[in-house]
């Protein structure tokens, strides 16, 4: 109307910074006068007074406005440039702070606020109780009670815990997320613990020094893990387990589960799992139920026993891939492809068989499973098992027309089912080692009465150990793919048959020369498998073997021997040549 002016004029060579506001005028010949700047305004005001502005001259004196009391923790916003939104919940009541945008684009629902910032902009807020959550599209700073805070862990989802015994223990942390420090159990925030990007170090004594984060512990080192107690989400773990050797994973449900594992357990917050008093870690056992959520573990050692109630309900996650549940704490498993042609089979095994999905193997009725024997056909498609101990029976219809994998390794089908021995017969003046692989399953013998004891190990298809004196026997299917030991000093017998160990030589070869030379070197090589000399190794000049080590001479010639493993260290004395499976490395 007539007496309508701007909502705000700078004049006689004045100027002005406008922001932070909302105005409205019904001027016609503009909303503003002269030299001005603005950010952040709006045409929306409210006349709303803001939470605990008394609006009586008795309200002031008395310091209130007879309503509730303000929340008594402040949290601020601020835009840093460009355009930011965010949203977050409280645990307590929640009000608009002075600069809040009533009438704009910033809401308040219960104990949820969301709006955006940009320009230098502010918006605050006044709560109780905790930020649960805190999420953000664009940059922006964040205050609580004037300390500037990580947005990323703002209402971090986990909360870890070092809490010291009073002898003095420092800490390494790493996250995969974001982290800041916390109060969780009473927990300190001092300057002389260090956050830095997704890390954070420290020293504990007798009190408590917490952190907010998302994702999951990558790694937790403690100097003495006796001096302290580690606390992820309210629950007692063991540090040593971050990182684990494995981590598992069961979501959906609902449905109960168990398990064991032959070394360490914790729980783990991998793949989003919680951690709550429902499940329950006793030693290298767990047990628990998940209903639509995830429970994660992370653990040392092999799964040897793994049961849950409806396998159809869940999807379960090993070292972050999907797995069958049903062949977990299985040892094998056997997939059988096929090519088109439709091939029947039948095997049978000496422990525990189940259908299995390994390889993307079907499951469907037309296979069945009686016992320890299954029987089935392959057209295009993979039909896959799981199973404990030995497959004792194998056949199949056309070979030719079926690839057949063990422990995902292709095997010759026609060798399943069938059983061999080899038996390593060792000098009792001499300890020599061997290093045995096979192409199928592999386990300790009595044969030749050979003796079993925890000395020699055995990792799938492969077999490390020592004899002097005595015998060592396996049983094994499939063909030998190498024997590496020295052959000066055993004897080798297949299927009770002797056989010269130079049959199956060990993959890899190293070759000392010293061909281009006018004068003799000396060697000393070890290596990390077992290790035998070709003919060209002239032991009555010098040349030897001891265990994985070797040491000769050479004089305008070459030393080869074969190996297993790999070249562990070398050195001589005078000019060679060195070459590792033809390629020269010296």
């Amino acid at each position: 109307g007539p007496a309508a002016t701007p909502a705000v004029v700078a004049s006689k060579g004045g100027s002005a910074t406008y922001r932070d506001s909302e105005y409205s005028t019904t001027y016609e010949y503009g909303d503003f006068k002269g030299d001005l700047t603005f950010s952040n305004l709006g045409a929306n005001p409210s006349t709303t007074l803001p939470a605990g502005v008394p609006t009586s001259a008795e309200e002031a004196a008395s310091g209130g406005n007879g309503s509730d009391p303000v929340p008594g923790n402040r949290l601020r916003i601020e835009a840093v440039g460009e355009r930011s939104t965010y949203e977050f919940d409280v645990s307590g009541a929640l009000e608009p702070g002075s600069t809040f945008d009533t009438g704009g684009s910033d809401g308040i629902s219960g104990p949820t606020a969301n709006g955006r910032v940009v320009g230098s902009g502010t918006d605050d807020f006044h709560f109780d109780g905790g930020i649960v959550r805190f999420v953000h599209d664009g940059p922006l700073r964040v205050f609580v009670d004037g300390t500037e805070r990580n947005p990323d862990s703002l209402g971090a989802p986990h909360q870890v815990s070092i809490v010291g015994d009073g002898t003095g223990v420092g800490y390494d942390l790493a996250v995969s997320g974001a982290i800041e420090k916390s109060t969780a159990r009473n927990g300190s925030i001092n300057t002389g613990d260090d956050v830095s990007g997704s890390s954070a170090s420290g020293w504990v004594g007798g009190g408590t020094d917490s952190y907010g984060f998302s994702g999951r512990i990558t790694d937790l080192s403690v100097a003495d893990s006796s001096g302290v107690t580690v606390y992820l989400d309210g629950a007692e773990i063991e540090p040593g387990l971050f990182p684990p050797e494995h981590t598992l994973s069961i979501g959906g449900g609902p449905t109960d589960y168990e398990f064991t594992v032959s070394g360490a357990l914790g729980k783990n917050t991998a793949r989003g799992g919680s951690i709550n008093t429902g499940d329950d870690v006793s030693g290298s056992s767990a047990s628990g139920r998940v209903s639509g959520g995830t429970d994660s573990y992370g653990y040392d050692g092999e799964l040897t026993d793994f049961a849950i109630e409806d396998t159809s309900q869940v999807t379960v996650h090993l070292d972050g891939r999907q797995v069958d549940p049903r062949t977990l704490g299985l040892d094998h498993t056997l997939s059988i492809d096929g090519s088109g042609t439709n091939v029947g089979y039948e095997f049978s095994v000496s422990g525990v068989l189940q259908k299995s999905t390994a390889r993307n193997g079907s499951i469907n009725p037309s296979d069945e499973i009686n016992g320890l024997t299954a029987t089935g056909n392959v057209v295009g498609g993979t039909d896959s098992y799981g199973f404990d101990s030995e497959i004792t029976d194998f056949t199949i219809e056309d070979a030719s027309r079926v690839a057949v994998y063990l422990d995902d390794s292709k095997v010759d089908p026609r060798t399943l089912g069938t059983t061999r021995t080899l038996s390593i017969d060792g000098d009792s003046g001499h300890l020599v080692a061997y290093d045995l692989q096979v192409s199928g399953s592999l386990q300790k013998s009595d044969a030749m009465g050979a003796t079993i004891d925890a000395n020699d190990e055995i990792s799938g298809s492969s077999a490390r150990g020592q004899v002097k004196g005595g015998i060592d026997s396996y049983e094994f299917a499939g063909d030998i793919g190498f024997l590496a030991t020295d052959a000066r000093y055993v004897t080798v017998y297949l299927d009770g048959t002797e056989v010269d160990p130079g049959r199956f030589p060990p993959p890899n070869e190293i070759t000392v020369s010293n061909r281009p030379f006018d004068r003799p070197a000396t060697y000393d090589f070890g290596v990390s498998g077992a290790l035998q000399a070709t003919d060209s190794v002239n032991f009555t000049d010098g040349d030897g073997i001891s265990g994985t080590s070797a040491s000769g001479r050479v004089n305008q010639g070459s030393d080869t021997y074969r190996f297993s493993g790999k070249v562990t260290d070398f050195v001589h004395d005078g000019p060679v040549e060195v070459f590792v499976n033809g390629e020269q490395v010296q």
